[in-house]
């Protein structure tokens, strides 16, 4: 059921001749729709939220005289603002947010386009100060998707570069994006090339953790490819998971998603399952095969050893809906909220909303955005209270803007 919240309507009119957020009072506490930014245009990507309730946003900020550049907010529970910076720079596109150090701060990944894509990562304190920073430079195109904390304070990147031919020497063409991996040290000043080993046309990490086995560290790569499985030469998308130890050297972990015959999937987010839902990990994304896309899901439990780790649920789960870009997503207690955009007929976007259960039935759905605008889901997290906050990009009369929304649990403006 598409729903378009009648308080976000109110808001939208309210905002149709304002251009921040600081502009407008607050209507509601409990729930709310703020929009952040100044001259041009801005769009929400992700955020996170602390211990003591306030939020980091993270977005990017462009106009028609200037590049696109990283654009972050922090609020206090209620949406107002605390602190804002934008990073300056020539084109770049933010597209990660973390906490790290135990909260204390936060790391914000992005993407500089000059010559090549490359990507840079900011080290930023709760007070949005930047503590440290480090551009990686690469005569090849290395575009980030995705940023974890490992246990030694470094940084695990991942996303997708420029395929190597000498790791592909008998792959038929064309040969189009492998894999990337990057380890990077607590003093933003090594960076190790860990990604895995080629095999494919087409691929892309989503997100990479550590995990400990043994008294040992590895990591693990969640994400996408057409790497055939062992002894298969069917090159079709499928979601993967492959890991390695520290020094990048394959285990033998690699799984694969439950593709069917003229089916692809492709991943966009993989979510660390808390241990109260059982642990492990989640991926979500799209499978597309005679021209629908429906959600897909795998599920894959924390491994026991490094080379095997079972795949404990996947589903495609078709909606109705044309369904793309999944944004992101954050347990609940006692499931998942999940974010993407929903395309509607006239092939503008709404920010799409859905709770799905431990077995991945879906329990709801519900819609955002403006009437003939073009809306964008960014990010989602799930409350102590049980109430859900969302970031995404809202299309006003003349501009876009990041627009921070606080629901019910059941993603409704009111109880």
């Amino acid at each position: 059921m598409r729903l378009i919240s009648l308080s976000t309507l109110v808001f939208i009119i309210c905002m149709l001749s304002c251009d921040t957020a600081s502009n407008v009072e607050p209507i509601f506490e409990n729930y709310f729709t703020k929009y952040y930014g100044e001259d041009g245009e801005q769009e929400g990507v992700d955020l996170v939220r602390n211990n003591d309730g306030s939020f980091v946003l993270l977005g990017n900020s462009y106009s028609q005289s200037d590049p696109v550049s990283p654009f972050i907010v922090k609020t206090d529970a209620l949406g107002n603002v605390l602190w804002q910076r934008e990073f300056k720079t020539d084109n770049e596109t933010a597209v990660d947010i973390e906490l790290i150090n135990g909260g204390s701060q936060v790391a914000v990944l992005s993407n500089v386009e000059r010559a090549t894509t490359n990507a840079c990562l900011y080290v930023l304190g709760q007070d949005g100060n930047l503590i440290d920073s480090i551009f990686i430079t690469n005569t090849k195109n290395q575009v980030a998707k995705a940023v974890s904390e490992s246990s030694d304070n470094g940084f695990l990147i991942t996303g997708y570069k420029d395929p190597n031919p000498e790791r592909n020497p008998d792959l038929p063409p064309p040969d189009q994006a492998d894999i990337l991996l990057l380890k990077i040290n607590n003093t933003l000043d090594l960076v190790s090339d860990l990604s895995p080993g080629g095999g494919e046309h087409l691929g892309s990490g989503t997100k990479a953790f550590e995990i400990s086995l043994n008294d040992a560290i590895y990591y693990m790569v969640f994400g996408y490819s057409d790497k055939p499985r062992k002894g298969s030469v069917d090159y079709k998308l499928c979601f993967q998971l492959i890991a390695s130890n520290i020094n990048g050297v394959p285990t033998g972990l690699h799984e694969f998603s439950n593709n069917q015959i003229n089916e692809e999937q492709v991943a966009s987010s993989t979510l660390k399952i808390p241990q109260t839902l059982g642990d492990g990990y989640l991926m979500i994304g799209t499978s597309t095969s005679s021209g629908s896309s429906d959600l897909y899901l795998t599920r894959f439990g924390k491994p026991q050893n490094p080379d095997v780790a079972t795949r404990t649920f996947d589903q495609k789960i078709p909606l109705g809906k044309r369904i793309e870009g999944i944004a992101g997503a954050n347990a609940s207690p006692d499931g998942y909220f999940i974010v993407a955009n929903e395309v509607r007929d006239n092939n503008k976007k709404d920010i799409f909303l859905l709770r799905v259960e431990r077995d991945g039935a879906v329990s709801w759905t519900t819609s955002f955005g403006s009437l003939e605008g073009d809306d964008t889901a960014g990010g989602v997290e799930a409350l102590p209270d049980g109430r859900i906050a969302l970031l995404g990009t809202i299309q006003l009369e003349t501009q876009k803007k990041m627009a921070f929304m606080m629901t019910n649990a059941n993603g409704r403006f009111s109880d």
